[in-house]
Parts: C-alpha cells; sequence; structure tokens
C-alpha cells in the first residue's frame, strides 16, 4: 500500500493550511482518514469524536462508510473544530 503519510505532510506545507486531511478508501468499503495540523492545533481531539485518535499533530479515525459519506459529514466539523480552536492559529 502507498504510504498515504507523504501525501498529508505535502497538503499541509502550504503556509495557509492550518489543517489536512486526507480520505482514503479501505478495500472493504471503510474510510481512512488521516488528520495533521501545525504548532498547538490538537488534531487528535477531532479525530477522537470519530472513534479515532492519535497525537497532537497527528491522527486519525476509521470511519464504516464511503469517502462519499464521510465528505458529506467531514467539512462541517472541521469548519466547527478550527472556530473552536481560533485563538490556536
Amino acid at each position: 500500500m502507498f504510504d498515504t503519510d507523504i501525501i498529508v505532510r505535502y497538503l499541509l506545507s502550504v503556509p495557509s493550511v492550518a489543517i489536512a486531511v486526507l480520505l482514503v478508501e479501505m478495500q472493504d468499503g471503510r474510510t481512512k482518514a488521516s488528520f495533521r495540523s501545525r504548532g498547538k492545533l490538537p488534531v487528535n481531539k477531532l479525530a477522537k469524536e470519530f472513534g479515532g485518535g492519535g497525537h497532537m499533530n497527528a491522527a486519525g479515525a476509521l470511519f464504516p462508510y464511503t469517502p462519499e459519506k464521510v465528505q458529506q459529514v467531514l467539512p462541517q466539523a472541521v469548519r466547527r473544530f478550527i472556530k473552536e480552536h481560533e485563538a490556536l492559529l
């Protein structure tokens, strides 16, 4: 399997990006989400909302449905999370 960490770290290399999220559809139909952030933005708290975990700047979660379904739910959660943690940006 391709090392998706390279891709999500590349997304975070864009100076204006605070959080990078990469979705990968697994063979069984579930979706793996990789979250990365810079500075003091604790993406492990965001991942925990979806049953995942990890470190402050690198976390992940496994969703029991397709990437299309995740794309309906996740953007709103990320926007809310950024707003709640605005002081850390």
